[in-house]
């Protein structure tokens, strides 16, 4: 995912206190975008955000004046990357 939004140019951090935090903050210039990550392994396919995560990163990017976004993909048994990554813009 990291490499995805670095060969996009993105400069990007990732909370490393908690092993569970799913979110990026992908830096572009002056542009941060809050990245919300949903992972599957194949053949399911990667979960949709439930109203109440869309609320709380909504508001926590709308709150840093950053941009919001689910990316959704989907991976094997190896933790290899299968197809593309989704990206959806929470407006």
């Amino acid at each position: 995912m990291i490499s995805d939004l670095t060969s996009k140019g993105y400069y990007c951090l990732r909370n490393k206190r908690s092993p569970v935090y799913t979110g990026i903050e992908a830096i572009k210039g002056t542009k941060v975008t809050l990245v919300h990550v949903k992972t599957a392994v194949h053949p399911a396919a990667p979960d949709n955000l439930s109203t109440e995560e869309t609320a709380r990163i909504k508001h926590r990017a709308s709150r840093m004046g950053w941009d919001a976004r689910l990316a959704q993909v989907q991976i094997d048994d190896f933790g290899l990357m299968l197809g593309s990554i989704t990206y959806t813009r929470l407006a």
